[in-house]
């Protein structure tokens, strides 16, 4: 399954990436989380780990690539 959402904002692609990225900041931009807790410490970064509590069900998150100027990507499972 894929999900694919596109928006504008007009910030610096830098920014806004550091934005998303930030555990912090998910629940802002992603409306479906009820909780995200990291699991790794440190910076989002490549390898990074949360589990996100969302209104279906748990489910865990690890980065799997990682581009400040275009793009994020990551694997989840659920529980």
């Amino acid at each position: 399954m894929r999900f694919e959402q596109t928006f504008t904002v007009r910030r610096p692609p830098e920014e806004v990436f550091a934005f998303m990225v930030e555990p912090d900041n998910l629940a802002k931009w992603q409306t479906v989380k009820t909780y995200v807790t990291p699991l790794t410490d440190g910076p989002p970064r490549l390898g990074y780990r949360v589990r996100e509590g969302t209104k279906v069900g748990p489910r865990q998150w690890d980065q799997s690539s990682s581009s400040p100027s275009s793009s994020r990507a990551g694997r989840s499972a659920s529980g």
